[in-house]
């Protein structure tokens, strides 16, 4: 066989062989890592998409007891609220995400309680290349911050002075599933966490869907 046979042979071989290991890359520097945090909840969250709505199980840690339900709209035009469905109260309203703190973007949501439609939380979007962020507010005063990074893997919900309360994890970015971990805190309750990462998947899926 000839050098030249034999350089295009390996030449061959090699761009056959690099989209594989470009593959590879992606994959291991987009998957996410779970850390144990210490928390006293711990969510399986089913994410499910179907026609233009989001639908989003979430189980206990075990996952063979279905606890609440998320559903709505995704598209980045609608202000359609997410709604959390407690399970164990036969598929009962008791909070909505909606976009009436901007309405021009869905990265910003108010999260109310049903039917009192108490505010819990107001989330403000901040979109920047190393991942999204959103300022927590309650009755307008900064309470903290929600910040994911560039491949949406992993999250963390903290206090204004920097204490952890929250964490959020999908193994990659082919993965929609997502665990949710909850520290004992005296600021959220645990459905308003789940609704606040709930929020972040609907902006992120949208603006996937938008691509």
């Amino acid at each position: 066989m000839s050098g030249k046979k034999v350089l295009k042979n390996i030449a061959m071989c090699a761009l056959g062989i690099l989209p594989i290991f470009i593959f590879i890359l992606i994959f291991a520097l987009s998957s996410g890592k779970y850390k144990d945090i210490g928390a006293k909840s711990i969510y399986k969250c089913d994410y499910i998409s179907f026609a233009l709505n989001t639908k989003i199980k979430i189980y206990n840690d075990t996952e063979d007891d279905l606890l609440y339900a998320v559903e709505g709209n995704i598209l980045k035009w609608t202000t359609d609220p997410l709604t959390l469905y407690d399970e164990k109260q036969n598929h009962k309203k008791i909070m909505y995400a909606g976009d009436s703190l901007n309405f021009f973007s869905q990265d910003s949501h108010s999260i109310q309680s049903l039917p009192k439609k108490e505010s819990l939380c107001e989330m403000e979007g901040k979109f920047s290349f190393s991942g999204n962020s959103y300022k927590l507010y309650i009755n307008n005063t900064y309470t903290g911050d929600a910040t994911f990074n560039s491949h949406s893997t992993h999250g963390e919900v903290k206090t204004k002075t920097g204490d952890l309360i929250a964490d959020f994890y999908r193994k990659n970015i082919f993965v929609k599933d997502y665990t949710v971990q909850i520290k004992e805190n005296n600021i959220f309750s645990d459905e308003t966490l789940l609704m606040i990462f709930a929020s972040f998947v609907s902006d992120y899926t949208a603006d996937e869907e938008n691509d």
